[in-house]
């Protein structure tokens, strides 16, 4: 094999040689190379064989040299490849871990969309209420705050307990 140095991309005083050659050998530790030739010519034979074999059981025609010429190279097939047909969510060799995956899977949909359920959410809009109540009648500090330590979790906030509002840069400042 011969390349050429393109002209386009490197001037005449390039670095680079003219011409560049290449011969392609079988290295020595793959054995003699009249024998590994030998040894691919069969095996590429057995391949095309095959294949052959099975677009013919297929009825699939092959497509000539002519035909192939004959393309533009913007054409496109007229049919098209099923895509995204699968949504690999799980993968596991073992038959059975991908089988026990897959259920679980399932149960948390199958539970996903209970709980979306119209029936269901003006349950938990009530429960989130109840809770929210509960809360917002306990004192801020009284929620695991350090200043709470030792005093009583129900009594109200007073005085300097109660939390400041606005930015706590300013805090101390009198702004």
């Amino acid at each position: 094999m011969v390349a050429r140095r393109p002209e386009h991309f490197f001037g005449p005083d390039s670095a680079l040689p003219e011409v560049v050659s290449l011969e392609p050998t079988i290295p020595p530790e793959l054995g003699d190379a009249a024998a590994v030739k030998r040894e691919l010519r069969e095996r590429v034979r057995a391949a095309e064989d095959r294949l052959a074999r099975e677009r013919a059981a297929a009825g699939v025609p092959v497509m000539g040299v002519r035909a192939v010429l004959a393309q533009a190279f913007t054409d496109s097939p007229r049919t098209h490849e099923p895509r995204r047909v699968l949504r690999p969510r799980v993968a596991a060799r073992n038959l059975w871990l991908r089988i026990e995956a897959l259920r679980r899977n399932r149960s948390f949909l199958d539970a996903y969309r209970a709980a979306r359920a119209p029936e269901f959410i003006p349950a938990l809009a009530e429960e989130l209420g109840k809770l929210a109540g509960s809360m917002a009648a306990r004192p801020i500090r009284s929620i695991g705050c350090p200043s709470s330590a030792g005093r009583d979790p129900n009594s109200r906030a007073t005085g300097s307990d109660v939390p400041r509002r606005g930015n706590p840069i300013t805090w101390g400042r009198g702004v």
